[in-house]
């Protein structure tokens, strides 16, 4: 009787690149749920200076800020806020009497 030696076709082994893939996706979610959870610090930098501002489009308005010249045209934050509540309040009055 021979013996035949049994030929081996699948091994133990973890393939090398198989390996990294596995470590990087695991370290991409721990950095991503350290994130979401807020255990990294927030980011303290300061924001990068335009060098110009872009110019507006042909065909569209451009809007100044408020100043000294435009005072009388912006509206004060208490004013705004009233408006806002008139808008909100109406659609809910129109909803009640229907």
């Amino acid at each position: 009787m021979t013996l035949y030696q049994k030929i081996p076709t699948q091994t133990s082994r973890v393939h090398p690149l198989m390996m990294i893939g596995a470590l990087g996706v695991i370290l991409l979610s721990l950095v991503s749920t350290a994130a979401i959870v807020g255990w990294l610090p927030a980011h303290q930098g300061t924001p990068v200076a335009a060098a110009g501002a872009p110019a507006p489009a042909a065909g569209y308005a451009t809007v100044s800020a408020p100043g000294p010249a435009n005072a009388a045209q912006a509206p004060s934050p208490s004013k705004a806020r009233a408006q806002r509540s008139k808008n909100v309040q109406a659609p809910i009055a129109q909803l009640a009497k229907a």
